[in-house]
């Protein structure tokens, strides 16, 4: 865990204004602040297809800040929290991802989070 008192390590950041294109990718974290994939900010729509995010040490998918997204066909599982986290304003679209034994929920929607959650395959969190 190389984060600092009050500091959190992301190993994919989206910025706000940022769209990147990430595909066929596994995606883990060994921080216990933070996320594998943090999205945040007006304007930031990553689009994470086909992707593993799995394993890391506290939330897989964090989305918040007015950030928004499309999370498609990933495999979202064992996570130390929750698969996904969505709050303050944050508007992504999951579409047919597996989210599943994490050791917390599926989705944490949260502070004004929204979100279209459609077709996942969502069991076995805690």
């Amino acid at each position: 865990d190389n984060a600092g008192p009050g500091q959190n390590n992301y190993t994919v950041k989206c910025e706000p204004k940022a769209s990147p294109i990430i595909e066929n990718c596994t995606i883990t974290n060994e921080s216990f602040n933070g996320a594998a994939v943090y999205v945040h900010g007006a304007r930031a729509r990553p689009r994470v297809r086909k992707c593993e995010i799995a394993n890391s040490k506290c939330v897989g998918v964090f989305v918040e800040d007015g950030a928004e997204g499309l999370f498609e066909g990933c495999n979202i599982h064992e996570n130390k929290l929750a698969g996904v986290w969505i709050k303050s304003n944050a508007n992504p679209r999951f579409f047919r991802n597996k989210v599943h034994h994490g050791r917390d929920c599926g989705f944490f929607v949260f502070d004004s989070g929204k979100g279209r959650i459609e077709s996942n395959d969502i069991h076995s969190n805690r």
